[in-house]
């Protein structure tokens, strides 16, 4: 007896993300907007994360966001006492996807603030 067998399969491919990351981090609650690339009419939404790493370490945990095809998103970043920043230390901000930890995005940066 014939059948037929019926997959669905998900159309289009994540939306592509690009970061304006912070130059120079001047308080404890630096701003991260993120903004879609789309490139075709059926991207579906990206989950992506945001840190900030220090010598090769994560200041904090990695904020997680949601980014549609259409839709910029901003993450606001809380910066506690005792993360570890000082004036002049050298970090790294960067967006990956959150299921394939593909680098979409990175920018060298100072801290100015004194979180010690």
């Amino acid at each position: 007896m014939p059948h037929l067998k019926i997959e669905p399969q998900a159309m289009g491919r994540p939306v592509g993300v690009t970061a304006d990351f912070p130059e120079v981090i001047r308080s404890a609650q630096p701003e991260v907007r993120l903004h879609p690339v789309a490139s075709d009419v059926f991207d579906r939404p990206r989950q992506v994360t945001v840190t900030l790493e220090k010598e090769g370490e994560p200041v904090l945990p990695a904020l997680s966001q949601i980014v549609g095809p259409s839709d910029s998103a901003r993450v606001l970043v809380f910066l506690p006492m005792g993360c570890g920043l000082q004036p002049g230390d050298a970090v790294r901000w960067v967006l990956r996807d959150a299921i394939t930890e593909e680098v979409l995005a990175e920018r060298n940066t100072v801290s100015q603030v004194d979180l010690w």
